[in-house]
């Protein structure tokens, strides 16, 4: 009877240390899956960023653009 106790108390142990190397693993997985989302969030925020600048660039590339017609238009003003 003692022996089956013993075998029953090994066992219980090694099933708390199978539990207890499942939650270090699951452990690990939420510290992966959080610095993941995190990226993508970081990585999100850097490409509307760096859409808001392509879109500031362009408009000020088209103001420049228009920059000659707007002087020419005023000389124009100015002599008439």
């Amino acid at each position: 009877m003692a022996d089956q106790e013993g075998k029953v108390s090994r066992a219980q142990e090694k099933v708390n240390q199978e539990k207890k190397a499942v939650d270090q693993v699951n452990g690990q997985v939420k510290e992966l899956t959080d610095t993941d989302n995190e990226a993508k969030a970081a990585s999100d925020a850097a490409n509307k960023d760096l859409a808001a600048k392509k879109a500031a660039e362009s408009e000020a590339e088209q103001e420049y653009q228009a920059l000659p017609k707007v002087v020419a238009n005023d000389a124009l003003k100015r002599k008439n």
